[in-house]
């Protein structure tokens, strides 16, 4: 098998097509036409998972967020990136990142997160396009999704179910305490970083947002609209995509690879 076999796998749940346009998805690093035995899966592309595929002697790493997103005008080992791009190379070890497009795509990031949550009834919340799959039935796709509680809730009951589901010590929720015992239906949800969210969120009817990377003013801003924002973290609200590639590629792939996990840990320590 070759790396091209691989990435036509790949497309058929995350096509690159569906990537914003600011991204920089599909194959990175390395060539099409390397064999491929062995797969490490990661979320990112860190020295840990570079010195792990080196370790395993794998040939192709796969990870959501991609190592590079804009250009770079030298590739030396003066820098973090330069220095794991030389090493995969020397190992002959080809790289693919899949961001927006997972994202976006109908079974991607949000519609697992969602469905871990035990949503009902879920939507695209920022519908984009309107695409067809291998079949030219078409489907919605794009970034976010929404859905029902399958029992109403009150925030804070909702947040120790975000808490348990993703695996969080702890949450930071932007809301009063009079709002805590608001009572939940309608959940929009998109893991990662979903700040400018909030407004499309309040327009298809969400009781509140569950996403990472909220920084203080925007939770003032939802404060002050009255509307409630959990923030899950990126990390925590992100890491199904690991297991979830393991059990798509072991599906498609079957024996021919060996598949390889790198378990995601918070970059940060917490201090109690």
């Amino acid at each position: 098998m070759d790396c091209n076999t691989v990435i036509k796998q790949l497309n058929q749940i995350a096509p690159e097509h569906l990537a914003c346009e600011w991204d920089n998805v599909g194959l990175l690093l390395g060539e099409h036409t390397q064999k491929v035995k062995k797969i490490v899966v990661g979320l990112e592309l860190t020295d840990e998972v570079a010195e792990r595929a080196i370790l395993e002697k794998a040939d192709m790493i796969i990870t959501h967020h991609p190592m590079l997103f804009s250009s770079i005008k030298r590739i030396t080992d003066e820098t973090p990136n330069g220095r794991r791009i030389i090493k995969l190379l020397q190992n002959k070890i080809c790289y693919y990142a899949m961001h927006t497009n997972f994202d976006a795509s109908p079974k991607g990031m949000a519609y697992l997160a969602a469905e871990q949550l035990g949503l009902d009834c879920i939507e695209v919340l920022d519908e984009e396009v309107i695409d067809q799959d291998e079949t030219g039935k078409e489907y919605k796709a794009g970034i976010g999704r929404i859905g029902q509680l399958k029992k109403p809730m009150t925030l804070e009951q909702l947040s120790q179910l975000v808490k348990q589901t993703f695996g969080n010590k702890a949450l930071t929720v932007y809301a009063s305490k009079e709002q805590m015992q608001k009572v939940i239906h309608t959940v929009s949800i998109v893991p990662g970083s979903g700040k400018e969210y909030i407004g499309i969120s309040m327009k298809k009817g969400a009781d509140v947002l569950i996403t990472g990377d909220i920084n203080h003013h925007v939770g003032l801003d939802a404060m002050d609209l009255e509307f409630p924002v959990i923030d899950a973290g990126h990390y925590r609200t992100e890491q199904i995509f690991i297991s979830y590639m393991m059990d798509y590629l072991q599906e498609k792939l079957g024996d021919e690879v060996e598949l390889i996990a790198i378990p995601v840990c918070d970059p940060f320590q917490t201090v109690s």
